[in-house]
C-alpha cells in the first residue's frame, strides 16, 4: 500500500536518533527504503492507530499518554524531519514527492499540536480506551482466544493510562469536560457483559479467566474514578468560569495550516466564502 492512501485514508519504540537515508546512488530508491522504515517506525510508536487501521501488531499495546511520551513523539518527528532534509525532492518522482510532503507536513503537525495546541491539557474527552477495547473485543483479526490475551495485556495498562490522565487536565472547557464525562461512561459499558461473556466462552485456563476478570474490574474502577474526577473536582471548577471551547482566530489560522492543504489562508477562505454567498444573495 501506498504511503499516500495510509496518510490520506487516516490522519496518519523506536530509537529517535537522527536517521540519514541509505545512500544509493537513485533517490527515490532511496525514499522508498525510508518510507518502510518510517511506516513500521509510525506504527510503533502510534500503536492506538494501527490498530484503528487494521494493523494488530501493536494490539496489547497502550501508550500512556504523559509528559515522557509527548517528549518521545516530538523527538521522533524532529529524528524524521531531519532525515527528510536530507532528501533532494526536485530529485524524487512526484508520487514520492508528494509522499515527502505529507510525512513532513505530517511530523510538523505532530510537533505543533503537542507544543502549542496542547489539547491533551485542556479536552478531557480525549481520554478514553472504549473504541480500543472494542475493536479488539470484536475484531476478527484473530481467533477469540487470541484477542482476549491481547485484551489481558493492554488490561494491565489501563489504571495508568487514566492516572496520567488525570494529571494532564488543566483549564479544560466545559462542553469537552461534559463530553469527557459522558464518552467515559459509554466506555464503562464495553466493559460489561459482552466482554464477561467473552472472557468465559474463550478457552482460556481458569487461572487465566480468573486474573482478567479481576482485572476488568481493576479497570472499570479506574474509568470509574476518572468520571468522578471530572464530575466531582474538575465540573465544579469550570461552569461558571470555563475557557471557551473556542480556540480564537489566531490559533485557529495556524490550525488551518496545518490541517488544510491550500494555497489559502484562513481568512482568504472565509472572505471567499462570503463573496459566495452574497452573490447568492
Amino acid at each position: 500500500m501506498r504511503l499516500t492512501t495510509i496518510l490520506l485514508s487516516t490522519l496518519l519504540f523506536i530509537s529517535c536518533g537522527s536517521e540519514k537515508p541509505v545512500p544509493v546512488t537513485d533517490q527515490n530508491q532511496s525514499f522508498d527504503q525510508f518510507k518502510e522504515r518510517f511506516i513500521d517506525a509510525f506504527w510503533e510508536m502510534n500503536p492506538g492507530w494501527a490498530s484503528a487501521v487494521g494493523n494488530h501488531k501493536y494490539d496489547a499495546v497502550i501508550k500512556l499518554p504523559n509528559e515522557a511520551s509527548r517528549l518521545e513523539a516530538i523527538a521522533f518527528a524532529n529524528a524524521y524531519l531531519d532525515s527528510l532534509s536530507g532528501f533532494n525532492e526536485n530529485e524524487l518522482n512526484p508520487l514520492d514527492r508528494c509522499d515527502l510532503y505529507m510525512i513532513r507536513d505530517h511530523l510538523k503537525s505532530e510537533i505543533w499540536y503537542t507544543e502549542t495546541f496542547k489539547s491533551w491539557s485542556w479536552n478531557p474527552s480525549t481520554y478514553n480506551l472504549g473504541e480500543s477495547f472494542a475493536l479488539i473485543l470484536n475484531g476478527r483479526h484473530a481467533s477469540l482466544n487470541e484477542r482476549i490475551r491481547t485484551m489481558a495485556k493492554r488490561m494491565e495498562s489501563v489504571s495508568e493510562y487514566y492516572e496520567a490522565a488525570q494529571a494532564n487536565i488543566s483549564d479544560p472547557t466545559l462542553s469537552h469536560t461534559q463530553m469527557g464525562i459522558s464518552r467515559n461512561k459509554g466506555t464503562l459499558d464495553v466493559f460489561g457483559p459482552s466482554m464477561i461473556d467473552s472472557v468465559d466462552a474463550s478457552d482460556l485456563s481458569e487461572t487465566e479467566k480468573h486474573d482478567l476478570l479481576a482485572n476488568i474490574e481493576i479497570a472499570k474502577s479506574a474509568i470509574s474514578e476518572y468520571i468522578d474526577f471530572l464530575e466531582k473536582t474538575v465540573l465544579p471548577s469550570v461552569e461558571d468560569s470555563a475557557r471557551d471551547f473556542r480556540i480564537g482566530k489566531e490559533l485557529y489560522a495556524q490550525k488551518f495550516d496545518h490541517d488544510i492543504q491550500s494555497s489559502y489562508s484562513a481568512d482568504e477562505v472565509y472572505g471567499k466564502a462570503l463573496e459566495a454567498k452574497y452573490d447568492l444573495l
